[in-house]
C-alpha cells in the first residue's frame, strides 16, 4: 500500500497525498502512544478484482490500549471503503477518534466500517464527530454489535438523508496556513458556489485554492482575498473537495 505503519509509538502521518496505490494507509494493531493520521488527502487507492473491489483508504486495527486519532482527512473515491476498522479473532478494533473527516464515494457503498467478526475483537470505544459523509454510509458493528460508540455533529448527504447545500472550512492543526474546504450542491447546475472564507482568511491575505484530487496541479484560483463570500469554481460537480493555502506574510 501507500503507507504501512506496522509498529511503533507516537507515529504521525500529516498533510500527505496518498493515491493510486493498492491500499492508502495501513495503521495496525500494535501502533500505540500519541499516534494519528491528520490532514491527508487519500484517494483513488485499490483495484477491481474478479470477485469484488479491493483496497481501502485506511485499513486499521487497534489492540495497543491507546487511542488512534483520524483527524481532518479527505477520503475520496477509494475502490473498496474509505475506512475499514475491522477486528477478528486475532486482533481488536477499539479506541478510535474520527473527527473532522470528509468521506466520499461514487458507488454508494458502506464506506466507513467500524466492527468485527465477534465480541472478542472489541468493537468498542469509538468517537465519530464533525464528519461529512457524501454518498458514504457509516456502519457500526459487523457480524456482531458494537458498544460505547458515539456519533455526533455528523452530516450524511445522499446516504439516506436529503441533500442540502453545505460548506466546510477546517483549520489545519499543524499548518496555520492550510485549511480544507468541501462544497456540496444538491443539483449539478452551478459552475461556481459562493463560500464565506472569512473563517480562515483575512482581507488582504494572498491565497490559492488547490483541488484535492489534483493537489500538485495548477491552482483552481489564486489571488488576494477581498473579504466576504468568494465564488469557488466547481464545474457543475455536486461534491468538490479543495485545500486552501495562505501565503505567509502575504
Amino acid at each position: 500500500g501507500g503507507v504501512t505503519i506496522a509498529n511503533g509509538t507516537s507515529i504521525k502521518i500529516i498533510n500527505c497525498v496518498i493515491r493510486a496505490s493498492s491500499n492508502g494507509i495501513g495503521f495496525w494493531r500494535t501502533v500505540g502512544g500519541d499516534s494519528e493520521i491528520y490532514g491527508n488527502i487519500i484517494y483513488d487507492n485499490g483495484w477491481v478484482g474478479p470477485d469484488r473491489r479491493h483496497g481501502h483508504g485506511l485499513y486499521t486495527q487497534n489492540a495497543s490500549g491507546d487511542y488512534k486519532r483520524i483527524i481532518d482527512n479527505l477520503f475520496i473515491d477509494n475502490y473498496a471503503r474509505a475506512v475499514q476498522a475491522y477486528g477478528s479473532s486475532k486482533t481488536k478494533v477499539e479506541k478510535y477518534i474520527f473527527e473532522g473527516n470528509y468521506f466520499s464515494s461514487s458507488d454508494h457503498v458502506t464506506n466507513v466500517l467500524f466492527g468485527g467478526t465477534s465480541p472478542e475483537c472489541g468493537n468498542r470505544d469509538a468517537r465519530f464527530s464533525d464528519n461529512l459523509h457524501y454518498q458514504a454510509t457509516l456502519r457500526v458493528g459487523y457480524n456482531c454489535g458494537a458498544e460505547d460508540v458515539t456519533i455526533k455533529d455528523t452530516t450524511f448527504l445522499r446516504g439516506g438523508w436529503q441533500p442540502h447545500p453545505d460548506s466546510r472550512n477546517v483549520t489545519n492543526q499543524y499548518d496555520p496556513n492550510r485549511a480544507n474546504l468541501v462544497l456540496i450542491q444538491p443539483t449539478k447546475n452551478a459552475e461556481e458556489i459562493p463560500s464565506d472564507l472569512s473563517k480562515f482568511l483575512k482581507t488582504g491575505d494572498r491565497f490559492r485554492i488547490q483541488a484535492a484530487e489534483d493537489f500538485f496541479g495548477p491552482a483552481v484560483v489564486e489571488g488576494e482575498y477581498a473579504g466576504g463570500e468568494f465564488q469557488v469554481p466547481v464545474g457543475g460537480k455536486e461534491a468538490s473537495a479543495f485545500v486552501i493555502m495562505r501565503t505567509p506574510g502575504g
